[in-house]
């Protein structure tokens, strides 16, 4: 069974705020992919590229909500 966390899909505000995250830890996964697209305009032929970037994406999404729900549940309780 799936968790809340990896149910819910990030809004564009929660992206952009970790934007500087996604950059230094997908860094290798999106530049694949823009070689990927300057090499061939196809996108049948970037969809693996993609899928790897959307993999990281949402990895560091989860591990970040995991991360900081306990951050705060340990400061709350003090």
């Amino acid at each position: 069974m799936a968790s809340a966390v990896e149910s819910t899909v990030p809004t564009s505000a929660v992206l952009m705020a970790s934007s500087k995250h996604i950059g230094m830890r997908c860094y290798d996964q999106n530049l694949a992919f823009l070689k990927c697209k300057k090499i061939d305009a196809n996108p049948e032929k970037c969809l693996d590229k993609g899928n790897q970037v959307t993999r990281c994406v949402f990895g560091l999404y989860v591990f970040l909500s995991i991360y900081l729900c306990i951050c705060f549940f340990r400061y709350n309780c003090r």
